[in-house]
């Protein structure tokens, strides 16, 4: 091992096994542990090449000092301070003798960290529970191991194997446990490939399914293989394993972090410390973890400085177990919790205070069929989330001096100019560039950050937003940054735009009452000439229109020509095949994607059973209980029980509804019980129609059982998005509502689309001569990819999640212009008067033009219903001036992707290089349901990324 002399300063064991007489690891379980809390660092450590890198301890200047207590044999319980080992199940604390041992550590000062066992995450299974101890639960990390295994066709199958072994490329045979076992056995028992149950003659020279299942490097004692089994005669200096006993030397190594600052602490302080400055974690997969990982993920940079601790001395545990207390974090709304005094003043370091918690309860046996409805919760409250989603930081590279001449277009509903986002402080004139007005009528200013606004709607006469969704989309582009910006306390944070320093140009061509092409068309051409770098669209049609009846195709391809870039909301029906609304390939498609924020609501029942669902719910019922009836209780027996189920409003008699929570399923909107005088509604979305989208409440909501959805280009956050809003309309825009907001919470490629308009100004902060297509090419090479749930699903997401900061630097990118555009229309059928519909001026095809529509030039490949097809690129060197870039492809074993050349040499940047992609199938087109493949130019520096789909 390769321990420092001076490092292991004592050693005993405790072994009555003669083979053992020696404090040497023959099991490697020690060496693991101990290196993991307190070993040196050790460059380049590795399991044959697996998890390679800087193995070490959390205090590797600290001393070690060894009790070995365990042998192969176990651990005596008469020989027994971190302490990665205990019993099976919870023993009373007079019979655990790690409980006994470390409550004499605590009364000597010393802090016993402890495995919490292996058995969870359901109730009753921790092993350590004296809380004079530091009972240690295990987390993943974010290393995932993983070995692939290539099948006979050349199917490749990607699994987790700790796999030390290098099979040279040879192939065996592969035999199952079922193929291999005496038929005397269960299928159960061959499945689980029990030993007894297999035949050595069917086995030997084959691979063998199983299961191994680890996950973290350490130190290992070189006398005991790796595997431990006698099969294995490897010897390795460190190994990987997982459990418990991981995960409590490095809670030791954190403690002892913790005491290199404070050497005077107690136990107790140090504990404490830890605890309450961890990261807060979620159990919302399996409600049975939420007691499974304690105070949450710990963080031993902050414990060194966590402001106040909890201290406690032997008397006060005796006092514990003589009193019977019980403490308590949070409290629901049938939980009663009083403090006193509810002020703590501390006018020194180490000053003491004393505060008393009672708690009581108020759950009458009777109230069986009655709910109580909670304000809602979020993960991550600390930023509305979307832009450090995709990881674009507050601190990210800028070019401020650029940015603030930047002009962000909107074509909406108008703008609340009063909103913070929209504050003018610290921005200076107008860009010189800008030729736009001011014509926001009655009621109206701009200011230096809003620079411009007109109005084409004929039932208002002013640009003010009345509608909320023009205020929302624009601050998510290019809002200014608001602190604690949020709707009700819910999604509490920072909110701001891509592009705070950048201008907005407000065309309001929305109304309540919709938008009308007239309009549409109308701001395009204003937009236009006012002289904006990019415009943000958040809106279209229900279908998919012909291009040349398209006002936003239109108006999109005219902005084209004045190298202006649109991004279009691609429309929330997906899905599903053909219903992308946004299809010219000048625009800027964007899909929705959730984020890491799931906003949450819990229903209590009378039996004190939490459902959680999602609801955006503004509403505190103050922990008032009411009665919960459903649709079928509360309905006139003349209607289906489908529609009562569903509260069909006419179905519904109100006298049996008043002052209740009504229970309704699917597409149920909560203005129905509303109506009918409800107290609040639960809304059961059993054919999770909804996707990741809660509804906005217009009383207390909850959303239960929902699942994913999605629809096209690219794909960005579109889902519980928080954005400025129009203080004139209440939040859920219902008659009911009189509420009002400055923060909303919204869903829909509507608030995706801005995210990617405010991303394409970024990238042209950084690149202000790239036309649009460059700057489309950029963020659609550089995302992150996404994989498919369901096979509609592919065709959803476009390239991929929108990744900004990589965007300013792609290496490459595919460049088209306006006569490439008109090319691809002539391929597919257009006819000059028709693209003069489209271009508003005379072009014509080119005389005897052959081409088709896969020899646009565009960052993406998609070949239906062939058997192959041919297609040619080119790109644009826009990363270093000498760079050689080497084609990689990935696709399935039935989908053949060839690309000629398969290196681009270049010499200077600018440099255009041109290849050609054969895409071909090995079985029928019709038997292609949907696949996925990919090519990748990289020179070791950029990733430029094309996504090929075949069906």
């Amino acid at each position: 091992m390769n321990w420092a002399v001076r490092l292991i300063i004592g050693a005993r064991y405790y072994i009555d096994d003669e083979e053992e007489n020696t404090a040497r690891d023959t099991s490697g379980h020690g060496s693991h542990t101990a290196s993991t809390a307190a070993g040196n660092l050790v460059k380049l450590a590795s399991f044959f090449g697996v998890a390679q890198g800087n193995a070490r301890g959390a205090v590797p200047l600290s001393r070690i000092a060894v009790y070995k207590a365990c042998s192969r044999n176990g651990c005596r319980n008469d020989h027994i301070l971190s302490i990665s080992l205990g019993s099976q199940v919870a023993l009373r604390l007079e019979d655990d003798v790690i409980a006994i041992g470390s409550f004499h550590a605590m009364q000597r000062g010393i802090l016993t960290s402890n495995s919490a066992g292996n058995n969870g995450p359901s109730l009753t299974t921790t092993v350590s529970m004296a809380p004079w101890l530091f009972s240690v639960a295990a987390s993943t990390t974010d290393r995932r191991i993983i070995d692939k295994v290539i099948l006979g066709d050349n199917t490749t199958l990607i699994g987790s194997a700790v796999n030390g072994f290098d099979l040279k490329r040879r192939k065996f045979p592969l035999i199952s446990g079922v193929q291999a076992m005496d038929k005397s056995c269960s299928v159960t028992d061959g499945r689980n490939c029990f030993a007894a149950c297999l035949i050595p003659s069917k086995i030997v020279g084959k691979i063998l399914s199983t299961r191994y299942n680890c996950s973290w490097l350490a130190a290992w004692s070189t006398s005991v293989p790796p595997a431990d089994a006698f099969q294995d005669t490897r010897s390795v200096k460190y190994n990987i394993i997982s459990g418990t006993s991981m995960s409590c030397p490095h809670v030791s190594g954190a403690a002892a972090y913790v005491k290199a600052f404070h050497p005077d602490w107690s136990p107790a302080a140090i504990k404490s410390a830890l605890m309450i400055s961890a990261i807060p974690m979620n159990a919302t997969r399996n409600p049975d973890a939420e007691f499974a990982y304690g105070a949450g993920f710990i963080n031993p940079v902050k414990a060194s400085n966590p402001g106040l601790v909890y201290d406690a001395y032997e008397d006060d545990y005796i006092k514990i177990y003589a009193l019977q207390f019980r403490a308590t974090v949070t409290s629901p709304s049938n939980v009663i919790v009083s403090i006193e005094p509810k002020v703590l003043s501390f006018k020194s370091l180490n000053e003491k205070q004393s505060f008393v918690v009672k708690v009581s309860m108020k759950v009458p046996p009777s109230m069986k069929g009655v709910v109580s409805v909670f304000p809602c919760e979020t993960f991550e409250l600390h930023t509305t989330g979307s832009w450090d989603f995709m990881g674009f930081g507050e601190k990210v590279e800028r070019n401020p001096k650029v940015e603030s001449d930047v002009i962000v277009g909107l074509i909406d509903s108008g703008i609340w100019p009063e909103s913070e986002s929209f504050s003018d402080e610290g921005f200076g004139p107008p860009p010189k560039k800008w030729k736009g007005v001011c014509n926001g009528g009655a009621n109206f200013t701009c200011n230096n950050k809003i620079i411009g606004a007109r109005y084409y709607t004929d039932d208002e006469n002013n640009a003010r937003d009345t509608v909320g969704h023009g205020t929302h989309t624009a601050s998510t582009a290019a809002g200014n940054l608001v602190k604690q910006a949020s709707f009700f306390g819910v999604a509490q944070g920072n909110a701001r735009g891509a592009v705070p320093l950048s201008r907005i140009a407000v065309y309001k061509a929305c109304s309540p009452n919709g938008c009308r092409t007239d309009g549409i068309l109308s701001a395009f051409d204003d937009a236009i000439s006012d002289g904006v770098d990019i415009l943000s669209v958040s809106l279209g049609s229900h279908t998919t229109l012909q291009l040349e009846q398209d006002v936003i195709a239109i108006g999109a391809f005219h902005a084209m020509q004045r190298g202006i870039l649109t991004s279009n909301s691609a429309g929330n029906d997906g899905p599903d095949l053909a219903t992308t609304s946004s299809i010219a390939p000048w625009l800027f498609s964007v899909a929705a994607s959730t984020t890491s924020r799931r906003i949450i609501d819990k229903v209590v029942l009378g039996d004190n059973t939490t459902l959680v669902g999602s609801a955006v719910n503004g509403f505190d019922l103050k922990g008032r209980k009411f009665p919960l009836i459903s649709g079928v209780q509360a309905s006139d027996k003349s209607c289906s029980v489908t529609d009562a189920r569903n509260c069909v409003e006419s179905c519904l008699i109100p006298s049996k509804i008043e002052g209740k929570i009504l229970l309704c399923e699917n597409n149920t909107t909560p203005d129905v019980a509303l109506s009918l005088s409800a107290t609040g509604a639960i809304l059961s979305d059993i054919t999770q129609s909804r996707g990741d989208e809660p509804p906005m409440s217009i009383m207390p909501t909850s959303l239960l059982n929902i699942k994913d959805g999605a629809s096209p280009d690219i794909t960005a956050p579109g889902v519980n998005i928080l954005a400025a809003w129009s203080t004139s309309v209440s939040p859920t825009s219902e008659p009911q509502d009189t509420r009002s907001v400055k923060y909303n919470i919204l869903s829909g490629t509507s608030m995706s689309c801005p995210h990617v308009s405010g991303a394409a100004a970024y990238v042209k902060t950084f690149h202000p001569d790239w036309s649009p297509s460059a700057i489309k090419s950029a963020l659609m090479t550089t995302v992150v990819p996404m994989n498919a749930s369901s096979v509609k699903a592919e065709l959803a997401y476009g390239a991929g999640f929108i990744n900004p900061v990589k965007a300013i630097n792609p290496g490459l990118v595919y460049d088209a212009s306006e006569d490439d555009y008109i090319k691809m229309l002539c391929s597919i059928g257009y006819t000059s008067k028709t693209i003069k519909l489209i271009a508003g001026k005379n072009s014509s095809c080119p005389p005897k033009y052959n081409g088709t529509a896969a020899d646009l030039n565009y960052p993406s490949i998609t070949m239906h219903n062939s058997k192959e097809t041919k297609y040619t690129r080119t790109v644009t060197n826009v990363g270093v001036a000498n760079s050689t870039y080497r084609a990689i492809v990935a696709s399935p074993s039935y989908v053949i992707v060839d690309v000629e050349p398969k290196v681009l040499s270049f010499k200077s940047l600018n440099e255009k290089q041109s290849f050609v992609v054969t895409v071909s199938l090995k079985v029928p087109p019709g038997e292609v349901l949907l696949a996925s493949a990919s090519l990748v130019w990289s020179d070791g520096i950029h990733s430029v990324r094309t996504p090929i789909v075949v069906y």
